[in-house]
């Protein structure tokens, strides 16, 4: 026990006999110090305050808070400033900031290594206003900051600016320039410590230019300095450059540590970000990345540094970027221990790379070896069940096991403390949006009690592809109301949404052309958002989806305008475009705009969706001899084998009457047990247009024996060459069919259909009960064309019946009174 506490007055007291062959001021390791002092102790004798030193400074080593909490204790009241200081650095080891700032208050007496210790401690633990607040203190009561407080403030910086944020890097900067100058004023700014500190908060700060000033002016280098402006390079988005310091470095004779190889990797990843890449056996490699991979990897071993395990983490990274797992997966199996960013990194890197069931597969290892997960190690998980529900898109049983899978990660996230982390919640929303549950979303984002812009993004986008546009246009102005600001991708949400209530318009004819009014309107305000900020220009993925949006609601001048004013262009653009015009009956048009985008040259050059939409214009417009160029084209460009584009060659040479191209090609592609259900179609469709019902039909029962199922569409073109040619019989067996053999329930198409050749061949009374019992409400057009029917079979009562019908719907409308009349002149009545 202290017998007079540890005064500022009191001696260095020699330890106890047994231990006199040790000096007061030796380094003791372990817990060799803890163990005296106890021994001592429980002699009854006085520790020496080296020996208290000595004992705190371990419990901070070995982060032993309780133990450093009962060595305070036993100091007593009135503590050497020594010891204080020491137990300020114990408490922010230990991770207590609070109680080290609670000792530094009450010192009586403070130094510049009080100072120094407590800004330095409070910056490490990620405080950085608090210590940029005790570094301006300091100086209000008089203390003179020396180098190693100017390096504990300038950290303090770097670690403000860590943040995403670009208004806080702003900030950080200004700060940091303002401690660089009062430095500079004192002479520190080319203390080694000081400069490196400069260089790494410069970086930090985005401000690469100032960083390299620094570097450039230091009359002595270290390692370390290299390592920061690399790092700052790497971390700037400025790859080339850390390479060239790397090189730099090397020429200058300095031997590259650990720190540098992890720099000088990650800027490789930047490169491997950058590179185009090749496909090879189905996934997308880097092969100039990865050749300096390689390189940089064999230069770490030599040097014996690939075994560290942030370099061995970075390995990981990069070799996965650079598309190869295999040689990621080798690293990480190599490594002699694992940390959790090891673990980050390999689940990470295998579910972006679409290995997402072997990421989860790491995930459940992982737990299974004691390892304890951290936020962005659910994130990794959660994103993997995101993208296995997403490849796996149609499949309702594989999406609903990623449901599941992502349920039970999310679960456990929740129970270990990450619920109200804003990382984990906006991921498990996209999961669950991707898995189709948009309730789930839902709940997660209602039960956040901090949310961002991705946040609401997230929540947009599945209220949007869930089919629940409303709700996030509802959404979106909510968003507004609590102050968020929306960003480039909440409107391209938006806009989603708003083209997703197209189906609910009818829709009017305006001067040919069927427009979506309403859905306009509410577009062109959203529009009116986004143009306010300049997305619509700057953002191709924004100018696209207006694009796309005009086109769906029949408005190809909003959306031609739209394209006209984007600065720059992508496929994407050029596919919308061309699409908009096909779908809305401008073909000529649309093979201007793929005329266009084939001028702009090897950057615009077209995609299969670029031919899939030239083809249904073409086919659309009729025209053979630009069928046949688009053909030609295609085969240069090696995309005939596409499946996509195989069916609308087929499609479009069966709308341009030219059936022998059609079945030729249908017969060069794939065997007919491997060619997609939408092919036969297309070839079935191309014969019942041309009126060949009995080619339609030998197409049928082709396909019937090749195994496939058809669908609706399928029906509706048998049901259409059955219109066209007058068989009843046929066709009634095929409506039947539909529902009782294939369970397709028929669409408004499919009744059009049977009503047009019922009425037609005078089966007026069966059209008029079909019609009675059509599952939605048989609408204006359909009982037209039956009261037409009546009038040209002279049936007066059926006519009555279906003039009833018409006149219940719209009483202002004047057709079915002509056509009723028509009836009574044409009848003998």
């Amino acid at each position: 026990m202290f017998s007079h506490g540890l005064s500022h007055n009191l001696k260095l007291q020699p330890l106890d006999a047994r231990f006199s062959q040790q000096s007061d001021d030796s380094k003791l390791e372990g817990r060799e110090a803890l163990r005296i002092y106890d021994k001592i102790r429980e002699d009854g004798d006085n520790a020496s305050v080296s020996l208290v030193i000595d004992a705190l400074r371990e419990c901070g080593r070995l982060k032993d808070l309780k133990t450093g909490r009962r060595l305070h204790r036993e100091c007593g009241g009135s503590i050497n400033i020594f010891v204080a200081n020491t137990l300020v650095d114990m408490y922010a080891k230990c991770g207590s900031v609070v109680e080290a700032c609670q000792v530094f208050d009450k010192m009586e007496e403070r130094n510049t290594v009080s100072w120094n210790t407590v800004i330095m401690r409070v910056a490490q633990s990620g405080d950085g206003e608090l210590a940029l607040s005790l570094f301006s203190r300091m100086q209000d009561e008089g203390f003179k900051p020396d180098s190693r407080t100017f390096v504990a403030a300038l950290k303090a910086c770097s670690r403000l600016a860590s943040g995403d944020v670009a208004q806080e890097k702003v900030q950080c900067l200004e700060r940091g320039r303002v401690i660089h100058r009062q430095a500079a004023n004192r002479g520190h700014d080319q203390d080694i410590f000081v400069a490196n500190t400069l260089v790494d908060m410069y970086a930090k700060c985005g401000s690469m230019e100032e960083s390299q000033q620094v570097f450039n002016r230091m009359k002595n280098r270290t390692v370390v300095s290299w390592n920061a402006v690399i790092m700052g390079f790497s971390q700037n988005g400025e790859p080339e450059l850390a390479v060239e310091y790397f090189r730099r470095m090397q020429e200058a004779g300095f031997v590259a540590d650990a720190l540098t190889f992890v720099a000088v990797l990650t800027a490789c990843s930047g490169l491997a970000d950058k590179e185009e890449g090749l496909s090879v056996e189905g996934k997308l490699v880097k092969p100039g990345s990865l050749k300096m991979a390689v390189a940089l990897h064999t230069e770490a071993a030599k040097g014996g540094h690939h075994t560290n395990i942030f370099v061995a983490n970075t390995l990981v990274d990069l070799y996965a970027r650079c598309g190869r797992l295999m040689e990621a997966r080798r690293v990480f199996d190599q490594m002699q221990r694992h940390d959790v960013t090891s673990w980050n990194v390999v689940i990470l890197r295998h579910g972006e790379s679409g290995e997402e069931k072997l990421a989860l597969q790491l995930f459940t290892r992982m737990l299974e070896e004691g390892n304890v997960p951290d936020a962005r190690t659910y994130v990794a998980a959660l994103k993997a069940c995101s993208g296995l529900a997403s490849r796996e898109d149609g499949a309702a049983q594989e999406r609903m096991k990623a449901l599941e899978k992502g349920m039970a990660i999310h679960a456990l996230a929740f129970q270990n403390g990450y619920n109200s982390d804003i990382f984990v919640a906006n991921t498990s929303m996209d999961m669950y949006s991707n898995c189709g549950s948009v309730q789930d979303a839902s709940q997660v984002f209602e039960g956040m009690k901090r949310r961002n812009v991705v946040s609401w993004n997230v929540v947009l986008t599945a209220y949007a592809q869930g089919g629940q546009c409303e709700l996030a246009l509802q959404t979106l102005t909510r968003m507004i109301d609590e102050g968020f600001e929306p960003d480039s991708r909440t409107c391209v949400a938006a806009i989603n949404a708003c083209t997703g209530l197209e189906a609910t318009e009818q829709g009017r004819l305006v001067d040919g052309k069927l427009v979506k009014l309403k859905c306009l309107e509410k577009g062109m305000a959203i529009h009116a958002r986004v143009a306010t900020k300049g997305y619509d220009r700057k953002e191709n993925f924004v100018g696209n989806a207006l694009v796309d949006m005009y086109a769906k609601f029949g408005s190809m001048e909003d959306a031609a305008g739209v394209f006209t004013r984007m600065q720059h262009r992508t496929v994407i653009s050029w596919n919308s475009i061309i699409t908009g015009y096909a779908q809305t009956g401008e073909p000529e048009l649309a093979l201007l705009a793929f005329s266009r985008m084939l001028e702009a040259g090897d950057h615009d050059r077209p995609s299969s969706l670029s031919y899939v939409a030239a083809l249904k214009a073409s086919g659309t417009w009729g025209g053979l001899r630009v069928t046949k160029e688009l053909h030609a084209r295609i085969c240069s460009a090696g995309l005939e084998s596409d499946a996509f584009v195989a069916t609308s060659l087929v499609d479009a040479y069966g709308k341009c009457g030219s059936m022998v191209d059609a079945q030729q090609l249908f017969d060069a592609s794939a065997d007919g047990n491997s060619k997609e259900l939408v092919t036969w179609n297309a070839l079935l469709v191309g014969y019942c247009q041309g009126g060949d019902t009995i080619r339609a039909f030998a197409t049928w029962e082709e396909l019937k024996d090749r195994g496939m199922v058809p669908d609706a569409i399928t029906f509706l073109a048998l049901l259409s060459a059955c219109s066209q040619a007058g068989i009843v019989e046929k066709a009634r067996d095929l409506f039947e069919a539909m529902a009782k053999e294939y369970g397709i329930a028929p669409g408004v198409e499919h009744y059009t259909c049977m009503l047009d050749l019922l009425g037609r061949s005078n089966h007026l009374e069966e059209a008029i009960a079909m019609a009675n019992k059509l599952p939605v409400k048989a609408d204006v057009t359909l009982r037209t064309m039956l009261l037409d029917a009546c009038s040209k079979w002279k049936n007066v009562e059926a006519a009555r019946a279906v003039f009833a019908s018409l006149v219940e719907m719209d009483e202002r409308d004047s057709m079915p009174y002509v056509l009723l009349g028509n009836t009574f002149v044409c009848s003998d009545t």
